[in-house]
C-alpha cells in the first residue's frame, strides 16, 4: 500500500497531480456564474463542506511529511485551506451571481478539520508505525 503514497506521474507524485486537478475543479466551480445544482436546504453548504474535505485529504497527502515533526503539515495544509477559503469567498463577489457569505467560509473551515481528521485515521490505517530508534542503555557507570 506504501506505492499509492510516492507514486510518480511523469515525475510528479500523484499526490500533488490530483491536488491540482481537484484544486483546478473547485476553483472553477466556484467561479463560474451560478448554475442550478440539485438542491435542498442548504445544499450549498454541504457543496463547500465536501469541496474543503477533499481539498484538506489532498493538501496533507501532498505536502511533505517530516519524520521530526510529523503532524507540521496537517497544520500547513490547515492554514493554507483556511488562507484558500478566504480568497475564495473574497473573489466570488467579482462573479456575476455569486456572494460571499460567513457560513459558506464556517463550512468551508468544518471541511478542511474533518478531511485532515480522515486523512489523519487513513494515513494511519495505510502506513505502518515507523520502528522505534533503539538506543543502548549503560549498565554501568561512565567516565569512572
Amino acid at each position: 500500500m506504501r506505492q499509492i503514497i510516492t507514486t510518480t506521474v511523469l515525475g510528479m507524485r500523484l499526490a500533488s497531480l490530483t491536488l491540482v486537478a481537484y484544486w483546478s475543479v473547485i476553483f472553477t466551480g466556484t467561479h463560474i456564474p451560478s448554475v442550478r445544482l440539485p438542491s435542498f436546504s442548504n445544499a450549498d453548504k454541504a457543496y463547500h463542506f465536501a469541496a474543503f474535505t477533499g481539498l484538506a485529504i489532498l493538501l496533507a497527502w501532498a505536502l511533505p511529511k517530516s519524520r521530526r515533526h510529523p503532524r507540521r503539515h496537517l497544520l500547513i495544509a490547515l492554514g493554507i485551506g483556511v488562507a484558500y477559503a478566504i480568497f475564495d469567498e473574497s473573489t466570488q463577489l467579482l462573479v456575476r451571481g455569486r456572494s460571499a457569505e460567513v457560513l459558506d467560509f464556517v463550512a468551508d473551515c468544518g471541511g478542511l478539520l474533518t478531511g485532515l481528521f480522515v486523512y489523519s485515521v487513513l494515513r494511519s490505517l495505510i502506513t505502518p508505525p515507523a520502528p522505534k530508534l533503539h538506543q543502548p542503555s549503560c549498565g554501568g557507570r561512565v567516565g569512572m
